[in-house]
C-alpha cells in the first residue's frame, strides 16, 4: 500500500523535475540592440560603466547582472555608430554612467512582463558635469508562446526589459548634439 502511495506521486515529482530547472542569467547576446543607426557624424570616444543588477541565484530567479548589461551596451554602442569608438574602460572625452536601479519581476504567470528602470548620465569626463541625464523605464511581455518553462519566460522577459532600455537610450543620445 506504502509503495502504491509512493508510485502515485511519481508522475507529479518528474513533472516537477522537469519543468522547474534552475534560474540563468540574461544573457549580454540577447540584450544587444542592433536596429538603432546614427546617420550623423560620430561624437567623441565614450567609456561606459554601469552599475547595479544582481547576480542571478540558479536556486532563484534570472537576473540582469551590471557586468552583462555593460557588454549588451557596449556592444550596442559600437553596432549603433554614435560614437567613434566605444570602451568599458579607458579615458575618453565622454563617459556615459548607467545604475540599473530597479527589476520588477512577477512571482509567477503566463504571460511575464518584467520593468526595468535605468538611470542614464553621460558627461564630459574632463569635468564631470552631466550633459544628459534621464531615467529611462522599460519593459517585455514573455509568454508561455515563447517558453513554456517559466523560468526561461522569465529570463526572456528581463533580456527583452534591458534591450528596451538600451535602445531608448541609445535613441537618445542618437539625438543629441555633441562635440565630435
Amino acid at each position: 500500500m506504502k509503495i502504491i502511495r509512493t508510485l502515485a506521486g511519481a508522475p507529479l515529482l518528474l513533472c516537477a523535475v522537469l519543468f522547474a530547472g534552475c534560474a540563468s542569467p540574461a544573457q549580454p547576446g540577447n540584450m544587444v540592440v542592433n536596429t538603432v543607426v546614427h546617420n550623423g557624424t560620430p561624437h567623441g570616444a565614450v567609456t561606459v560603466r554601469v552599475t547595479g543588477g544582481h547576480k542571478t541565484d540558479p536556486m532563484w530567479a534570472s537576473q540582469i547582472a551590471g557586468k552583462d548589461f555593460q557588454t549588451a551596451l557596449v556592444e550596442s554602442l559600437r553596432k549603433s555608430g554614435i560614437f567613434q569608438s566605444v570602451d568599458a574602460d579607458g579615458n575618453a572625452p565622454y563617459r556615459l554612467d548607467v545604475r540599473l536601479d530597479s527589476l520588477d519581476q512577477p512571482v509567477f504567470g503566463f504571460d511575464i512582463t518584467v520593468k526595468l528602470r535605468a538611470d542614464w548620465s553621460l558627461s564630459k569626463s574632463q569635468d564631470d558635469n552631466p550633459l544628459w541625464q534621464q531615467p529611462i523605464l522599460s519593459e517585455y511581455t514573455a509568454t508561455v508562446g515563447d517558453a513554456f518553462a517559466g523560468i526561461k519566460r522569465l529570463r526572456l522577459a528581463d533580456e527583452g526589459a534591458a534591450r528596451a532600455n538600451i535602445e531608448q537610450g541609445l535613441n537618445k543620445l542618437s539625438a543629441m548634439q555633441l562635440d565630435p
